[in-house]
């Protein structure tokens, strides 16, 4: 049998949805963008998805600082992408603003979003960020062995469901040096 998957439906509206709960503390916003996932991963896909993970863990490192030294009126905030669907994904953008300033808060964490989509990053936080992603996976190298079966198993379902890339740590190493040193 042919194997037939949803999709999200597109739409131009933006959509809003409140939830409350008596027992929550704080307040969380999540704005959610839907695109299509790739569909062919090859090594231009490697690429792009290193690329999107150092995008967002600069942005975070930005939101993070702001958060630790008070210039914000955010508790919290992080950008992701996560999987929504079969054939699609969210970009997400993430935050807890403090109480009583919500969309203070909301704006400061889009625009800062928007800032690094359009101008970029400086160069020394492209080299942290490439120093961090190379310390990450010669650690998980380095300690293969003692990596739960659950990881494993999540790439290996990745691999069959998703046609996910799933190589020994080695090469994932060997291709991730490759791929930030261009």
């Amino acid at each position: 049998a042919e194997r037939t998957y949803d999709r999200i439906p597109d739409h131009k509206d933006p959509y809003f949805c409140l939830a409350t709960d008596k027992e929550e503390k704080y307040v969380r916003i999540m704005y959610y963008e839907t695109s299509d996932k790739p569909t062919v991963k090859d090594e231009k896909y490697l690429r792009d998805e290193r690329i999107n993970s150092l995008v967002f863990a600069m942005v975070n490192n930005r939101l993070d600082e702001y958060v630790q030294n008070n210039q914000t009126n955010v508790l919290g905030a992080q950008t992701l992408y996560s999987d929504v669907a079969r054939l699609q994904r969210n970009f997400i953008l993430f935050l807890a603003p403090k109480p009583g300033q919500e969309i203070n808060g909301f704006r400061e964490v889009y625009t800062e979003w928007q800032r690094a989509y359009r101008f970029g990053f400086t160069q020394s936080e492209l080299d942290r960020s490439k120093e961090n992603t190379l310390s990450q996976y010669e650690n998980f190298v380095a300690n293969k062995d003692k990596v739960e079966n659950n990881n494993w198993a999540t790439q290996l379902y990745n691999y069959f469901l998703e046609a996910d890339p799933f190589v020994t740590p080695e090469k994932e190493l060997a291709t991730q040096k490759e791929i930030l040193a261009g």
